[in-house]
């Protein structure tokens, strides 16, 4: 039995606007669903749209976030493979500020989905004085935080700037959010986990 493969990239080529593009692979190369490697992509705008993260729901449905500039600033935005067309994840999830919402820009989306199907997104953010890194998770009807990770200073809550986060699920369920941080003039990893009602260091120092 042949494989599936899903690739997902953002192309474009000079005086063109890059897309999030979808391919998979059993026999050949295929878009997944019309026009989802091809045209506007899955993210369809006039803007700049790049930087896709892709997983896996538990069904084998793909699961693509990435960052969209439309005119107003960089925004998060998320659709899902629903075996026919590429769905938003509650309304707005693709359109106007998407999940992040946020008055600054907002970029570097990492993507998991957790073991019973909710997508969890951590990004960075200059909504602030700094870049800080946020989070939202799907629960069902709503894009929400978790204990304060898509406000003020976020998860990472330092005066440097923080980028570039990688989101991991445990295997109990909980996320984990490794970035690099540009405090005391150097670049140094950092890692937080969600512990059920907080975002705490793992072991001294690790944030």
């Amino acid at each position: 039995m042949a494989s599936i493969v899903f690739l997902v990239a953002a192309l474009g080529v000079p005086n063109t606007e890059a897309e999030p593009l979808l391919l998979s692979a059993n026999a050949g190369w295929d878009e997944v669903g019309p026009g989802a490697a091809s045209g506007g992509g899955l993210s369809t705008t006039s803007g700049r749209s790049d930087s896709p993260s892709q997983a896996m729901s538990p069904d084998g449905a793909p699961v693509v976030a990435w960052d969209d500039d439309r005119g107003d600033g960089e925004e998060i935005y998320i659709r899902r493979w629903n075996g026919s067309t590429w769905a938003e994840i509650g309304n707005g999830s693709a359109t106007g500020g998407g999940i992040s919402s946020t008055p600054g820009a907002s970029t570097s989306p990492s993507l998991v989905v957790a073991s019973d199907g909710s997508p969890l997104v951590a990004w960075e953010t200059s909504a602030g004085a700094d870049y800080e890194i946020y989070l939202r998770r799907w629960n069902g009807s709503a894009w929400v935080a978790m204990g304060g990770s898509a406000s003020g200073g976020g998860i990472s809550n330092n005066n440097a700037g923080s980028y570039a986060p990688s989101l991991v699920v445990d295997a109990g369920g909980a996320p984990i959010v490794a970035w690099y941080d540009a405090g005391d003039g150097d670049w140094e990893i950092y890692v937080r986990r969600w512990n059920g009602s907080a975002w705490v260091e793992m072991g001294s120092g690790s944030a």
